[in-house]
């Protein structure tokens, strides 16, 4: 997971735009966007096998804790058996396990929404640019046509 974690930070460098520096951007985006995806895609498969984890254990416990009860004919109530399995320590290490890996794919999912703004943002950009280059090359000929009709009259 350690590697992992490196990875999504050194993407996370990635979301900022460089304006000075934009065609590298428009090539390297999509690259970098798989691999925010994949990133995402695999914290994800991560989260929910951990929280797959945690509800499969609880079951087994209810289960195991409500045989013991009836073998042993105790009465039991259901919030016994919920503060039972909630304070298992099993079930607590498992518990920090999801939330940790929880904690990794809201990140990974995050970084991902930042990239397909990125991703607009350059779309953006692009647009103004080249209105902007539209602009000054009709300024530009508007500007050469006036100085042509000045010498010439």
């Amino acid at each position: 997971m350690n590697s992992n974690r490196n990875r999504l930070d050194q993407l996370e460098q990635l979301v900022k735009i460089d304006e000075t520096n934009l065609e590298a951007e428009l090539i390297s985006h999509p690259h970098d966007f798989y691999h925010v995806s994949t990133g995402a895609a695999e914290a994800v498969s991560v989260r929910d096998l951990a929280k797959f984890r945690v509800e499969t254990y609880e079951a087994d416990k209810y289960l195991e804790w409500r045989r013991r009860y009836i073998h042993n004919e105790e009465k039991f109530t259901e919030a016994l058996l919920e503060k039972l399995v909630q304070n298992d320590e099993g079930r607590i290490k498992l518990v920090e396990t999801y939330l940790e890996a929880k904690r990794e794919a809201d990140r990974w999912t995050a970084l991902k929404d930042s990239f397909i703004q990125k991703g607009f943002m350059l779309k953006i950009t692009v647009d103004n640019r080249r209105a902007d280059n539209i602009t000054e090359s009709s300024y530009a000929s508007q500007r050469r046509e006036a100085l042509n009709n000045f010498r010439r009259g």
